[in-house]
This record gives C-alpha cells, structure tokens and sequence, in this order.
C-alpha cells in the first residue's frame, strides 16, 4: 500500500481512499500534463544551469505527452529559480527521492530540499493558476520535510515554500506567487507521528472513507459507496429533489458545504460511465457519439486568407496581429451585399470540425451513435 506525501491531505483526512484507489489509473488532464512539462523544464534548467527562455517553442517529451514550452511557463519556472538561488549549489537537492524507513509504503519526490547548516529548506512548485494552494498547514510539505529530516538526520528550523507563479486569488486577481511557512522541528515530529497512525488506520479493512474538498482528486470517486449515499441524502423516493425554496437552513448549509464534492463525485461518475462504454459495455439508454469542437481552418491560412479577400472580404477584417481570426468571427464581417447564409457556406467550405473525443449521451441525442467495433479503436481520437 503507497502513501505519497503529494496526496497527504486526501488521504490523512479519508484513510479507506487509499485502499479504494488501488490499481485505479486516472489519465491526466491537460492541465496535469502542461505541469509535468513545467517540472520537467524546471529540472532541466536546474542541473544543467540553463535560461528557461532558452527552450522557448521546444517540445518536452514527458510521461504524458509532449509539452511544448511557452513564455508564460518559462517566466513561471524563472520565479523558482530566483528563489533558490541564494541557497549553496553544492547541498542542493533536486527532485529528489525520499522514502520514509520507519512508516512502509511512504515516500515520493520532493521538487527541492536543501539543508544549509541546521536550516532545512523544503520547496515545491505548482504550475496550476486556478486553484492557488496554502502552505501554512500543508500536509504534502509537511510529509517531505519529515523525510528529509528522517534522511538528513536533525534540523534546528524548517523553511517550506509554495512557488505558485502563476496563481491567483479566489477573487480572481493575481495570488502571492512565493508563500513561506517557517515550522519547527517538533511541529514536524508530530506531524509525521499522526501520518504514522492514519497510515496504520488506512491499511485496516475498515478503514473509514470521510468526503471532504478532498474528493475532487481522488481516483475512487466515481465508485466511492461514501459519496453515492451523499450523493442522495437529500432525494426523496423517486429522487425528486425539492425546490430551494422549500428547504430548512440546516439543508441549505448541508448542500452548500458538499456542492463541490457532489459535483466532482457526478462529473467522475459520468467519465467512468464514458470509458466503460468505450471499453465495450452497455449501459441501458445511453451512447457514445463524437464529441465535435468548434471550426478551424481547413488549409494553410495564407492561402485562406487570399481566398476570402479574392471573395470580397476587407483585409482588415480577417486578422487580428498576425493571426486569422476564427471562421465564426470572420462570418460577422462579410462583404456588403453578401447574404449570411451564403457567407456561411462559403466559409463552411473553407473549414472543418475537428473530433476532439467522445460524449456520452441519452439514446434521444440527434447525433449518431459510434459504432463499437472494439470501442471503435479510440485510440484514434483520445
């Protein structure tokens, strides 16, 4: 059984998640795979002493995926660079691999640790901006800071950083990018004595499963038994909800605190119901079909750009610096006298829908349904 110091906070507060989520593979979002590329670009420039910017439109080939490197996630990495660079070289530590020896099955890579003298530095970098992370109380820092004193042995004060570049503030204006959290050693020890026991706790067969904030990142959700009674607590017999207006402050407060987590449970339900049915199971009323993005331009867009203005559209109009503007946009600049319809047809001409994956749908949906011939090899479109 693995318990990684990164997943600390769901698993010390839902000790049966960890059996729960055994052998469970979640693919990673986009968003996941674009902070793999940044601790990769990280790692880079910082055993081989390198710009960040330097790698600029450069593709990184990652577990998941390639990546390739942006300003933004350069400017991001180059914040944490700044902030280790007063710390010595020599006892710094990247990536690094800590497993614990006292508690089995704990361990994980920490982003940075440095331990000048009898100060310990203990670092990590979040690439994500939607959701700006704590670090006063956090668990995953924390956990690597109890290794890395298991590993190097006493520390009179324990630094822990959060480097989140690119955060921001649940009001939607820039978060503090660096947040510090100066912690003594003691604070640690009783820190790593209470993963110590949820970690015993977590291994028993009745180990309690506690929905909470949590939940959004747990790989068992869609199968949680915790989550499904939640999920109906408030339904009646035949699951008809009652209207807002006709629920207490208790059931208001109830729904409020759990919203999130319901949610996360449903939207993990339905990804669950869509792989079993690619997979080649039948689920009662329900089918895949193509999901279908938005229009792009179907060739090179010089040439389509030529195209339109030999069509009578104005030059100005077609751009914006440097770019086409999509087809959408463009269709609401059509030359004078032109029908929209007609300006539609011509630009449908100039365009495709690209598949961007699958949906599952009821059985009433207009769309067809994808013929599973084994799952219609999705390999092709995920």
């Amino acid at each position: 059984m693995r318990f990684s110091p990164s997943a600390a906070t769901r698993w010390m507060s839902c000790p049966g998640s960890v059996r729960m989520s055994e052998g469970i593979v979640t693919p990673p979002s986009e968003y996941a795979v674009e902070g793999t590329g940044a601790h990769q670009l990280l790692e880079f420039c910082q055993r081989l002493d390198f710009e960040p910017k330097a790698y600029i439109g450069q593709t990184l080939e990652t577990k998941d995926g390639g990546v390739v490197v942006t300003e933004d996630m350069a400017v991001a990495v180059e914040l944490f660079l700044s902030e280790t660079a007063n710390l010595p070289a020599e006892s710094s530590h990247i990536e690094m691999r800590l497993d614990s020896k006292s508690i089995a099955g704990l361990g994980g890579t920490a982003d940075y640790v440095n331990l000048v003298g009898s100060e310990l530095h203990v670092y990590d970098y979040k690439h994500g901006a939607g959701t700006p992370v704590a670090v006063e109380g956090n668990k995953q820092l924390l956990t690597y800071a109890g290794l890395a004193m298991e590993h190097f042995g006493h520390a009179d004060k324990v630094v822990l950083k959060i480097i989140q570049p690119r955060a921001e503030s649940y009001g939607g204006d820039d978060g503090p990018k660096v947040k510090a959290w100066v912690v003594t050693p003691e604070q640690v020890s009783e820190h790593m004595q209470a993963v110590a026991e949820i970690a015993e706790v977590a291994k028993s067969e009745g180990a309690p499963l506690v929905p909470g904030d949590h939940c959004r990142w747990c790989p068992a959700k869609p199968t949680c038994p915790r989550l499904h009674q939640l999920a109906v607590a408030e339904a009646k017999d035949d699951f008809r909800l009652p209207s807002p207006v006709e629920l207490t402050e208790e059931k208001i407060l109830f729904l409020l605190d759990y919203a999130p987590v319901l949610e996360d449970f449903l939207r993990g339900v339905k990804e669950h119901a869509r792989r079993l049915v690619e997979s080649g199971a039948k689920l009662n009323g329900w089918k895949l079909v193509e999901s279908i993005g938005n229009r792009k331009w179907d060739g090179d867009e010089s040439e389509i750009g030529t195209s339109l203005v030999s069509l009578g559209f104005h030059p100005d109009d077609l751009y914006e610096p440097a770019v086409l503007k999509s087809p959408s946009q463009i269709e609401k600049v059509r030359p004078s006298g032109m029908r929209a319809k007609d300006a539609k047809s011509l630009i449908d001409y100039l365009t495709y829908r690209p598949v961007n994956g699958t949906s599952l749908v009821r059985e009433g949906d207009r769309r067809p349904a994808i013929t599973n011939n084994a799952a219609n090899d999705f390999s092709r479109i995920q």
